[in-house]
């Protein structure tokens, strides 16, 4: 599989990529993309927000469900409206456990479960 930085030069190298593969690279883009959302407009603010980006998990819809406490299917209807949904796949959603915690707190939600 090319590195990022040739799929970033160069995006028709996707093509040559094998479907599991590209499963991965999903998950590693998504880890990044939340990593570029947990960062300040400055850069990461210390070690500390560093280490927080790098123990994010993508949760499976039951787990985020319980977490919100929530049925799944609920979760699934307002996933595009979610700022925490991590699209895999056009079928396949995962959920950003460090956004639903970050959400749930500006919300002032208690967890309905615990992880």
């Amino acid at each position: 599989m090319p590195d990022l930085r040739t799929l970033l030069d160069d995006p028709s190298a996707v093509l040559g990529i094998a479907p599991d593969e590209r499963t991965a690279l999903r998950v590693k883009v998504a880890a990044l993309a939340a990593a570029l959302d947990a960062c300040p407009a400055a850069g990461l603010a210390s070690a500390k927000a560093e280490a927080s980006v790098a123990k994010d998990r993508l949760l499976t819809a039951e787990e985020t469900a319980a977490l919100l406490g929530v049925k799944v299917r609920w979760l699934y209807r307002h996933a595009g409206k979610l700022p925490f949904t991590v699209r895999l796949s056009r079928k396949v959603l995962r959920f950003s456990e460090a956004g639903v915690r970050r959400f749930m707190a500006k919300k002032g939600l208690a967890s309905a479960g615990t992880l």
